[in-house]
């Protein structure tokens, strides 16, 4: 599953001081703007067709906050509840919306 998931946002396993490639030696792979929401897991849908996203609300408080994957050119809000889980289905092609789902990615 790990090398499915470098592969599908481009992240090779061997370091380098230089590569020719188009992708910067240094990539940020997700960011959230809220610093009470945690990023649980992410890991390739089980269909193949994008990524899955956990992440839950840590400080007790409604929060509305937004993910930033660049890697995948997508950016998406979510709100959350205190202390709710939230798992959401983020598709390859960025034409697509990303859904929220549960935990068997229905």
């Amino acid at each position: 599953m790990r090398v499915q998931l470098r592969r599908l946002l481009g992240i090779s396993r061997r370091r380098k001081q230089y590569h020719s490639g188009p992708l910067r030696l240094k990539e940020e792979g997700i960011r959230v703007d809220s610093e009470n929401i945690v990023v649980t897991a992410v890991k390739p849908a089980m269909d193949g067709q994008g990524v899955i996203l956990r992440a839950y609300e840590s400080a007790g408080r409604d929060t509305a906050c937004v993910f930033f994957m660049p890697l995948l050119r997508r950016e998406f809000a979510a709100r959350y509840a205190a202390n709710q889980v939230k798992t959401f289905r983020v598709p390859s092609n960025p034409a697509e919306p990303v859904t929220e789902v549960n935990l068997l990615e229905q």
